[in-house]
């Protein structure tokens, strides 16, 4: 009788290390997460409404002109409700959507390629600077990334013709629900059905066409209920527009014809802020070669991944939506996804040894941020100051409040026991004899002791308003951390 003799299979190395690498992206942004840094400016302004605010009232206008999706503020007030108001609560959500985030770009990139580009594409995405900071970020723009990802890998790469009535209905209402989590998400979601429609339509597949309609349908339904129920009486629009002028509309305010070191500025700006390296001119020549490799295989599917770009540059020129910094973290997905394919061009060409060359290139690309991967990123330690104050305040003292400190110190106040006078800032910019004013305004509190806690602030502007307290009143004791102080001065 004849023996069989049961082979292994065969380990895959570059498998093996994707899942390395996955878990050393989880252990990097859960240890972040527990890193427990204090809500900067722009947390607090969101945090406070979502704490101060119920479901009903989250669905009106919010204060300090801050905008989010209401699935997200929703599901932050459910975190806030079930788990109390702190940092850990408020981080939750969008860590999951960082840890997600690395998860579906990993399956995305094996899908439409091979396990080899699915490794290079993972050490971008888990040690990408701002893709890893947002990760631990109590605002919405780390569902941006999670909803593209989704929104591709479910919608596009998946073959809905093989998908029954039914199951088209429900693709069509989670895309529906990707709308209330993520502003821009309409984007992906229209030039994916614009795709699936027109595909129909050339392939003049009659069936497929009227199944398409039925996700597509749904999706412009949402939208429709999401902007004229919620987002059409949001914040101001001409101060938004005002705030970002300079820098976040495509083109600049200062543009002229003739200027366009704007473009390259912005291409560059586009690839090297999520991912944090200062290799964006080299990635963007391996981009190149990775839409050549598109075009030489037909795999023309990839490049509606860059259309949701094109249109988000179309509103930037209407002053509709910024393109710049935290709002184009999605625009990470099309740049990995192109440079990996440039790589596999080489991988294809050499194979052991195009691998090898490419590995070195990424880790060299995005050496910067992996040794920086561990560090915290403190930058506005408003709450061990406050613990200081707290500690080291009498009952009789006030606190003046730098303008830009306010937000945070209203969030932590209710944590200690400081319920002294607060004098709230007015001003904010470099205007000294405003600044003056300030110092008025605290001199006419007639207190003995008062405090200044400032962050979000200019140290220039600290310095003018000390020194102008010196001349009458005397510097006791101050404290300062990462992008916070405080002083107390004292009148004679």
């Amino acid at each position: 009788m004849p023996t069989t003799t049961l082979t292994k299979p065969k380990l895959n190395p570059f498998l093996i290390a994707s899942y390395i690498l996955l878990a050393t992206g989880i252990v990097i942004r859960v240890y972040h997460y527990l890193v427990n840094r204090s809500l900067w400016l722009d947390e607090a302004m969101l945090s406070n409404n979502i704490i101060d605010r119920s479901f009903s009232q989250l669905l009106e206008p919010l204060d300090k002109l801050q905008i989010a999706p209401i699935g997200f503020l929703f599901t932050q007030k459910v975190a806030v409700l079930f788990l109390g108001t702190n940092e850990y609560a408020l981080r939750l959500f969008p860590l999951l959507c960082g840890i997600g985030s690395i998860t579906l770009l990993f399956f995305l990139l094996k899908k439409i390629a091979n396990e080899q580009v699915a490794l290079l594409g993972l050490i971008f995405i888990v040690f990408g600077k701002f893709l890893l900071y947002f990760s631990h970020e109590a605002k919405q723009y780390n569902l941006d990334l999670i909803i593209y990802l989704a929104s591709f890998y479910l919608f596009l790469f998946k073959d809905l013709n093989k998908y029954s009535n039914t199951k088209l209905f429900g693709l069509g209402l989670l895309g529906a629900v990707f709308i209330w989590f993520s502003h821009i998400s309409v984007l992906f979601l229209f030039s994916i059905g614009l795709y699936l429609i027109l595909k129909s339509v050339f392939q003049r597949d009659r069936s497929s066409l009227i199944r398409m309609l039925i996700p597509t349908l749904l999706w412009a339904a949402s939208f429709l209920l999401n902007y004229f129920f919620f987002l059409k009486n949001h914040a101001s629009n001409s101060i938004q527009v005002s705030a970002f002028s300079s820098i976040g509309y495509f083109p600049p305010a200062s543009f002229t014809l003739g200027d366009f070191s704007w473009f390259y500025d912005k291409i560059i700006h586009l690839i090297q802020y999520p991912l944090g390296t200062m290799s964006g001119v080299f990635i963007f020549i391996v981009m190149i070669f990775g839409i050549v490799q598109v075009i030489t295989t037909r795999n023309y599917k990839i490049l509606v991944l860059l259309l949701p770009v094109l249109l988000h540059l179309a509103l930037s020129f209407l002053k509709t939506y910024p393109f710049h910094g935290r709002f184009i973290l999605y625009t990470t997905v099309p740049i990995i996804m192109l440079t990996v394919l440039g790589f596999n061009l080489l991988i294809q060409w050499r194979k052991k040894t195009g691998f090898i060359i490419s590995l070195v290139a990424v880790l060299f690309f995005m050496g910067m941020p992996i040794k920086s991967s561990l560090k915290p990123f403190h930058f506005e330690e408003v709450r061990p100051v406050i613990e200081y104050l707290n500690d080291n305040m009498q009952k009789e003292d006030a606190i003046y409040v730098y303008l830009g400190a306010i937000p945070s110190f209203d969030f932590y106040r209710n944590k200690y026991t400081i319920h002294q006078t607060k004098i709230e800032g007015k001003v904010y910019g470099m205007n000294p004899e405003r600044y003056y004013q300030e110092v008025l305004r605290i001199q006419q509190a007639e207190v003995r002791r008062v405090w200044l806690l400032f962050s979000h602030y200019r140290k220039e502007e600290s310095d003018y308003m000390i020194n102008q307290l010196s001349a009458k009143a005397e510097l006791k004791d101050s404290h300062s951390e990462n992008g916070a102080a405080a002083y107390l001065f004292e009148y004679e």
